[in-house]
């Protein structure tokens, strides 16, 4: 026995078989739901939200169907208990639980959010995840690249201060050996940066500071994770008075020479993010109580290397006036005449700030 249904201008027929016989031309996607349901005998459940028209002609089994109109009319089928709950695909959440073993679930967060996948934190490395269940298939395939043992780097770094005349130097000499005759030091720009080979470093630095044209502040090494920074600190806070309308306060305001670095690692080449910053006190401007101000100064740089390269980084620069006063003794202390026997000299000086880092990925 067969039992035709027909409303308009299409019609289910339904076998003892299980095949279902669909056509529909141009029709609302919920009438073709109900007859499906009307004409198979499933309880299928439509949500209101579910708009839309749709034209087909099928003749397969109705679990078949099911999966057509999920992929041609973006809906999405879910089973409760004897019943088919019907409703659009965009507004569909599914969930998972994923536990984390080595990345931060605060990064992962970041990384699965961009796709449009919620997340919170209900443990320390456990994530609660919330979205589209095909967003969700795409997020655990993020997690699972990038949630893996991550590798370590150590950073050798030398922070340099060089004359005016030094950093020429250094820019040509290192130009040289590296064939890189684009790069090297420019004091006009403020910042430059040149990879070479790390065998000719410490040769160039103790040339140059035996020629006086160089002071080595400090030779710092770091072990880091890829994608973790690493920060080095050096310097002084300096005191300020800040007055209230009851009580005068000391504040600290650090004056140091910084040097920040994220290593990221990618087809065994090292990306490295740094940021150096050198703040000092400078009395060209001072307050009322002859305190210092805090000369800021910054250069932040991506750059990628290959293991056993070194990359100088340069473009702080820090510029000292002084004054000097000579003189005939006596003579030159007697009014009028003796400013015939004394001299007054202002000195100028430029020096610039700049760092050598040569990063390693330990196996």
């Amino acid at each position: 026995m067969r039992i035709i249904l027909i409303v308009s201008i299409f019609f289910i027929p339904y076998t003892a078989k299980g095949d279902v016989f669909l056509y529909a031309s141009d029709a609302d996607i919920k009438d073709v739901l109900i007859l499906l349901s009307q004409a198979t005998g499933k309880n299928i459940i439509v949500s209101p939200e579910i708009t839309g028209k749709i034209s087909l002609r099928l003749k397969t089994d109705f679990a078949r169907i099911l999966k057509i109109l999920e992929s041609t009319a973006e809906l999405s089928f879910r089973e409760s208990d004897e019943n088919i709950i019907t409703i659009p695909k965009s507004k569909f959440r599914s969930s998972r639980i994923v536990k984390l073993r080595f990345y931060p679930p605060k990064n992962i967060a970041e990384a699965i959010a961009q796709i449009g996948v919620k997340s919170s934190m209900i443990h320390t490395n456990i994530l609660f995840l919330e979205g589209e269940e095909e967003k969700l298939q795409v997020a655990e395939k993020i997690i699972q690249e990038i949630d893996r043992i991550p590798r370590q780097v150590i950073i050798e770094a030398q922070i340099v201060e060089l004359t005016k005349k030094g950093a020429l130097e250094l820019g040509n000499l290192m130009k040289a050996i590296s064939g890189d005759f684009e790069g090297g030091f420019d004091f006009l720009s403020g910042k430059a940066n040149i990879k070479v080979s790390t065998g000719k470093i410490e040769y160039i630095i103790g040339f140059l500071e035996q020629k006086g044209e160089a002071k080595i502040l400090s030779s710092p090494k770091i072990l880091t994770t890829e994608g973790e920074k690493a920060e080095i600190r050096q310097g002084i806070s300096v005191p300020y008075d800040v007055s209230t309308q009851f009580a005068l306060n000391t504040v600290f305001y650090d004056a140091f020479l910084s040097l920040e670095v994220v290593p990221k690692i990618s087809d065994n080449k090292i990306v490295l993010e740094t940021k150096i910053s050198k703040n000092f006190p400078s009395f060209e401007v001072v307050s009322s109580r002859g305190v210092p101000s805090i000369s800021k100064n910054e250069i932040t740089s991506k750059i990628i290397l290959n293991q056993g390269e070194s990359v100088s980084i340069g473009g702080i620069m820090i510029e000292s006036n002084s004054k000097s006063y000579e003189g005939v003794p006596i003579i030159s202390s007697i009014p009028v005449l003796g400013f015939l026997f004394k001299n007054y000299n202002n000195k100028s000086e430029t020096r610039e700030i700049t760092v050598f880092l040569k990063p390693s990925i330990v196996d």
